[in-house]
């Protein structure tokens, strides 16, 4: 396992049981300067390649791998909502086999917790409001 993924993998957050079935969240002001798509779009699919590779106990605390729908119904969610010029998230693959994906900005962050395919709990901060 990479260092990164070590790394990400002590600073999993947890969220609680709201199920959404059909999310659009309200993007926040993401960085402008990263418009190439084809670039974004490269590390992502870098991200779940390297992902879709983890197996049980990847990270020696007894977590499950990530199973291929959860994997692809991330890549295709992302593909339908994520605008074009949104820098790419970071990709936390979570314990119980689910997918995290976090973007920061000055204006918010928001994070989506794929647990499975269409079982969805997304969080957004607006730091201008605190809620």
């Amino acid at each position: 396992m990479s260092q990164a993924l070590q790394n990400e993998a002590s600073s999993i957050s947890a969220f609680g049981g709201m199920r959404i079935n059909h999310v659009r969240p309200n993007y926040p002001e993401l960085d402008p300067s990263n418009t190439d798509a084809a670039a974004v779009w490269s590390v992502l699919k870098s991200r779940f390649d390297e992902i879709s590779k983890l197996n049980f106990n990847w990270d020696k605390r007894g977590s499950s791998g990530v199973p291929s729908g959860t994997l692809a119904f991330t890549q295709q969610m992302l593909t339908s909502i994520m605008p074009p010029k949104t820098p790419a998230p970071a990709i936390v693959p979570l314990g119980q086999g689910g997918i995290q994906l976090v973007w920061h900005s000055a204006r918010g962050e928001l994070e989506v917790e794929v647990i499975k395919p269409n079982h969805v709990v997304v969080f957004f901060l607006d730091n201008a409001t605190g809620i």
